[in-house]
């Protein structure tokens, strides 16, 4: 349940743009993957992660006594 990779996994982000050598289009465009932002982005993708984790074992647990 991380499924966009600029806040609900920001590591993906920066692996996706590693990956494809893809550079900033616009001054700032950088800023969300490093520093403060890229610090804050990852805070919340971590609880976010932690918060969907329990939804989906929630769900998946209940699907699975049906």
């Amino acid at each position: 349940m991380c499924l966009c990779p600029i806040i609900d996994n920001s590591q993906a982000l920066r692996n996706i743009i590693k990956e494809s050598k893809a550079q900033p289009t616009h001054k700032g465009a950088a800023d969300i993957l490093q520093g403060d932002v890229a610090e804050h982005l990852d805070n919340i993708s971590q609880k976010w992660h932690k918060i969907s984790k329990e939804i989906y074992d929630d769900r998946m647990s209940r699907r699975s006594k049906n």
